[in-house]
């Protein structure tokens, strides 16, 4: 992720693990180099995304230098002034290689949830071949 960049990050806690409502959270980050090892994970660069009549519609294009294969995994967050009311996730529409430059597109169902604000990201695997 580049300085200034955002990251898009699911944290599980365990199924047993009942957390009190009122429960404070500090997390503290630690990284790797990113590289284009096989499987590793590509970002791609959102080009076009709409809220249109309950879903965010858009396309994303394959910047990473690389030949990437699926499945390309979409996730959307919502967002009400500061606070995050949902998220959804879902796949594009393509999801075979794809070489630099290429593109995919989406259709990301938002379930009837408000999403007034919105930040997504689009990714698919590094090649392994």
């Amino acid at each position: 992720m580049p300085p200034g960049g955002v990251g898009l990050a699911f944290i599980y806690f365990g199924s047993d693990t009942e957390l009190p409502a009122d429960a404070e959270y500090e997390f503290s980050e630690n990284h790797m180099p990113a590289d284009a090892t096989p499987y590793n994970t590509a970002p791609f660069v959102i080009t076009e995304s709409n809220n249109v009549g309950g879903s965010i519609v858009g396309a994303a294009v394959n910047r990473t230098g690389s030949t990437v294969t699926g499945p390309y995994s979409v996730e959307v967050y919502c967002f009400d002034g500061d606070g995050l009311v949902s998220s959804t996730g879902t796949f594009t529409e393509q999801d075979g290689d794809l070489a630099d430059g290429g593109t995919v597109s989406f259709t990301a169902d938002l379930y009837d949830e408000p999403c007034p604000t919105y930040l997504l990201g689009v990714s698919g695997y590094f090649n392994p071949s």
